[in-house]
């Protein structure tokens, strides 16, 4: 089987969405599955890839992007929209489908919306595309889930590290941390604001992330001055070892203002989750599917609330041992990339 993944982007240097890291595990996982599998993008120039085949096109030319699939002889072509606007499903992804020769050609909505798209938009999906995939149940309404024509639930998925060993005590100064884009919409604002609190003073709060665009780098120089004057407050910036920072954190605290934009379910949290830290988010597209309030983290809505169970979590061994431990769980049994790359095949025939 010969699967081709179409994307508007790819991992550079010093930055690793969300996104990419998931198709990185799905292509992965598929290639150990025995597909022959090739990356066709957008970005340019494409990077250096010794062990896969990558193919770029310049946006807009379709006839590049014809010829880049036809090098690539794939009996599967697999568009995945990182796009939040969904009026560029019509005028990126249906035009790029429809410009190839007839293939199976599937759709996977990997990335939370502004809006959902409407009634025509939801239709067009259906007779460009042989299969209508979507990150998470929200997503699944929104592109018109219905019984005659059902759209199919794959949530991201991580490679499961180990999980850390945890102390039998909470004796030593515990670790709160951020990961993510510095971004308003992230509420990596709220985290600093959280660090501030004068009860949460013998706390250490981390961020691990950067702004993505030049605009947002004034939010993130004022945290880093911010930073340097208060003796509780790090930021790290984007790092190169996520998951090793993450590993050393006793909290992972996300207070998103939406889930609009980000990976459907949040890459962050599933990878805290899986190294048995508890999660504290808000309520958003981007965590429904993940956090069970009281079982594996909580949800909060307010800074008092963020406040309160960080509190309650980090003064209880027997609660942040329970949550730990149910995080693992929910990691191990639902967002494992082994059962995913299985649901993959069997949803699209591959």
């Amino acid at each position: 089987m010969r699967i081709s993944f179409v994307t508007r982007h790819i991992d550079r240097a010093g930055h690793v969405s969300g996104v990419m890291a998931w198709l990185n595990q799905l292509v992965l996982g598929l290639e150990q599955h025995g597909a022959e599998v090739s990356i066709v993008t957008s970005a340019t120039p494409a990077p250096n890839d010794d062990n896969r085949h990558i193919h770029a096109f310049q946006p807009w030319n379709l006839r590049a992007f014809r010829r880049r699939v036809a090098e690539a002889r794939p009996d599967q072509v697999v568009f995945v929209s990182s796009t939040s606007r969904p009026t560029v499903l019509f005028w990126w992804w249906m035009a790029l489908a429809l410009s190839i020769p007839k293939t199976q050609r599937v759709f996977y909505q990997t990335t939370n919306f502004l809006r959902p798209p409407g009634a025509v938009l939801q239709f067009l999906l259906r007779r460009c595309f042989d299969h209508v995939l979507a990150a998470n149940q929200r997503l699944s309404h929104e592109l018109g889930d219905a019984p005659e024509t059902p759209v199919a639930v794959l949530h991201p998925a991580i490679r499961l590290p180990e999980p850390r060993r945890l102390s039998g005590t909470l004796d030593r100064k515990r670790v709160v941390g951020f990961m993510g884009h510095y971004s308003r919409i992230k509420g990596a604002d709220r985290f600093v604001a959280l660090s501030e609190r004068p009860d949460l003073a013998d706390y250490q709060f981390i961020i691990a992330g950067g702004p993505t665009y030049a605009r947002k780098q004034t939010l993130f120089e004022e945290a880093q001055q911010q930073s340097a004057r208060q003796h509780n407050l790090t930021t790290l910036g984007y790092v190169s070892k996520p998951l090793d920072i993450l590993a050393g954190f006793d909290l992972l605290v996300l207070p998103y203002r939406s889930g609009a934009t980000v990976l459907a379910v949040a890459q962050t949290a599933i990878e805290a989750m899986a190294l048995g830290i508890p999660v504290l988010g808000t309520h958003n597209a981007a965590l429904d599917d993940l956090i069970i309030d009281g079982y594996n983290g909580f949800y909060c809505e307010s800074l008092d609330e963020f406040e309160r169970a960080i509190i309650a979590i980090l003064s209880d061994t027997a609660l942040y041992q329970r949550l730990s431990a149910n995080a693992r769980q929910t990691a191990t049994e639902h967002f494992s990339v082994a059962h995913r790359i299985t649901e993959f095949m069997d949803i699209t025939d591959a």
